[in-house]
């Protein structure tokens, strides 16, 4: 990388593992929300399908207006902790909190019921976008350095399979930790006490993380005495509109999540209702898938730094589409099921390590095409894909089920229903792979046209520091 860019120092093995481990905090949380939520809903709480579901896809509305709001106060915030360090600070604690009261079961009516879970969805959520965004934006307020970047989100997926993997044992743990004279009380104890505890480590998690990492950007920018400009929410989301890296970025990063989150919903009613095997091997399913994409995460940056996040992010989703084609033919194997499946975690690992350096990427794009430099802005929209694709899929696996016939309340389900959760597994991410293969199609930078941006933005800068967005 050219000299001029040494004024930020490289960063440390430490913050780089520390900075990881904040994402293992996310997914003990809100992992346990987007796999479990809709089946301890529907099935431990007892809260109809098609009305969990359109809980969740009306968080998604308020999350169009909440997330870049919280993103536009992140750009704004300024504290001797930084932009966006300070919030694991202030809200490690609420969320670990929040998180674990989701998975509570008070005796209530069926109105009490959903009131209930409208208030803890809407405040998790409140809180995840709180913690999550300034967590995301702290990828382009560590370093410039693409490679940095890339280790940065490695790093953190890695964390976050680990959190995955754990998370996908929240039957087992429930079985282990419950209590109760029925199979349903166990499961309601059990879920909460899971959640309890996993809240506790998430907490520390984020504390881990604020006191082992630092913003060297902003604090460059500090010792250059660059003045940071304050520009109103209208100027900044009008600047992510001439933002294609950004454009494509959020919906790829939507597309992505939204074909994971209806394969990993629909897993514990595919193993109990086709497989016909324990809902405890859905764990089994989502744990494989998982080894697969830590495998992809591992290969990820060589991959990336040798193809480019275009191309290999494409190649991944074909071979994506492929396997998921595949499914349908395996039947009721669970050896080749299973075979599959880690081979389709590989193909969700590649991308996944590519996702957050293209939005750091894109926060260097808007600011050299436009003056308007949005970290929190622009990861707010990361923050947003991600929980739509959760919402909607689980809008969309509510609504499935619905009219496919499930009913919780009985052992087996008609060859109509059963045949639906098939198609909802397998046909789904097909469907979806495709769409991502024409989203990143559009994708415009390479690292060379990465790299002169940086240089060019550097360069001004230096030539008039005043003028500049930091």
């Amino acid at each position: 990388m050219n000299t001029e860019l040494q004024i930020y120092p490289k960063l440390t093995r430490r913050e780089k593992f520390f900075y990881g481990f904040g994402d293992l905090s996310t997914a003990l949380v809100w992992n346990v929300t987007i796999t479990w939520a809709m089946f301890f809903f529907t099935d431990i709480f007892r809260i109809s399908a098609i009305a969990a579901g359109t809980l969740m896809l009306i968080a998604r509305i308020y999350d169009a207006v909440n997330d870049p709001i919280a993103g536009f106060i992140v750009d704004r915030t300024d504290t001797k902790y930084g932009k966006a360090r300070p919030y694991l600070l202030w809200f490690a604690i609420p969320y670990g909190l929040v998180g674990s009261f989701l998975f509570y079961t008070p005796h209530l009516s069926d109105s009490g019921k959903l009131i209930y879970a409208y208030v803890f969805y809407f405040v998790l959520i409140t809180i995840y976008t709180l913690i999550n965004i300034p967590y995301n934006s702290m990828i382009a307020l560590m370093t410039k350095d693409q490679g940095e970047r890339t280790q940065l989100s490695r790093n953190r997926l890695l964390f976050a399979m680990v959190g995955f993997i754990v998370t996908s044992f929240i039957p087992v743990f429930a079985n282990i930790l419950g209590r109760g004279n029925s199979e349903l009380e166990i499961q309601r104890s059990g879920f909460f006490r899971s959640a309890l505890v996993l809240g506790v480590v998430a907490a520390a998690g984020f504390l881990i993380t604020f006191f082992n990492t630092k913003e060297h950007v902003v604090e460059a920018n500090r010792d250059r005495k660059i003045e940071i400009k304050k520009h109103t929410m209208g100027q900044q989301l009008r600047s992510l509109l001439q933002n294609r890296p950004w454009a494509v970025a959020t919906l790829m990063t939507f597309s992505s999540n939204l074909r994971t989150a209806v394969m990993t919903a629909v897993a514990v009613y595919y193993s109990k209702y086709y497989l016909g095997r324990p809902e405890s091997f859905a764990s089994t399913i989502l744990i494989t898938t998982f080894a697969g994409a830590a495998v992809g995460l591992v290969v990820g940056p060589m991959v990336l730094k040798k193809y480019g996040s275009k191309k290999s992010v494409m190649v991944s989703s074909i071979i994506a589409l492929l396997l998921s084609a595949a499914i349908l033919p395996i039947g009721q194997n669970t050896m080749l099921l299973l075979i599959c499946m880690f081979l389709i975690g590989i193909t969700q690992g590649i991308p996944s390590v590519a996702v957050y350096p293209m939005f750091g990427d894109a926060v260097e794009y808007g600011d050299w095409k436009t003056g308007i430099r949005t970290e929190g802005v622009t990861f707010s929209s990361f923050t947003f894909a991600q929980k739509a694709a959760s919402g909607f899929a689980s809008f969309l696996v509510g609504l499935l089920l619905t009219l496919f016939g499930y009913n919780s309340e009985l052992i087996e389900q008609s060859a109509r229903t059963v045949k639906g959760i098939v198609s909802m597994f397998a046909v789904t991410p097909i469907i979806i792979s495709a769409i991502v293969v024409i989203i990143v199609s559009f994708y415009p930078l390479t690292a060379e046209k990465y790299n002169n941006i940086v240089l060019e933005l550097e360069r001004r800068k230096q030539s008039n520091p005043n003028s500049i967005t930091p």
